[in-house]
C-alpha cells in the first residue's frame, strides 16, 4: 500500500467477496523517511482460510488524512496515478491453495 503526499498508510482492508465485506489485515509500519514523511510501501499480511473466499479478492489502503483508493480504475492518456482497489479473481480455492487470475 502507498498514499501521496508522503501520509503514512494507517489502514489496510481485505474482502473475500468481492468487496461485499471487509476485514482488518496486519499492518507492518513503515519508517519516516529523512524528509519527516512516508514515501515507500506499507506491507500487510493476513492469514485467511482458503474455504472463507466466495468471490474476488479486493485489497483497499487508507491513510492518515482518511483518504482511500478508488473502488475502480480512472483511465488517463499516461497511465499515471491509477491506485484503485487492488482485485485478484479467484479461479478454484481449496483448503490448502487458491488458483487466481489479476484482474
Amino acid at each position: 500500500a502507498l498514499a501521496g503526499g508522503g501520509r503514512r498508510i494507517e489502514r489496510v482492508d481485505l474482502s473475500l467477496d468481492d468487496g461485499k465485506t471487509w476485514l482488518s489485515t496486519d499492518l507492518q509500519r513503515e519508517n519516516k523517511g529523512y524528509t519527516n514523511r512516508y514515501w515507500a510501501w506499507s506491507f500487510f499480511q493476513m492469514k485467511v482460510d482458503c474455504s472463507d473466499i466466495k468471490g474476488a479478492i479486493v485489497c483497499r489502503a487508507w491513510d492518515s488524512a482518511v483518504n482511500t483508493q478508488p473502488e475502480s480504475i480512472s483511465w488517463n492518456l499516461r497511465g499515471i496515478m491509477n491506485n484503485a482497489w487492488h482485485r485478484v479473481q479467484v479461479k478454484t480455492a481449496t483448503s490448502k491453495s487458491v488458483s487466481y487470475t489479476h484482474l
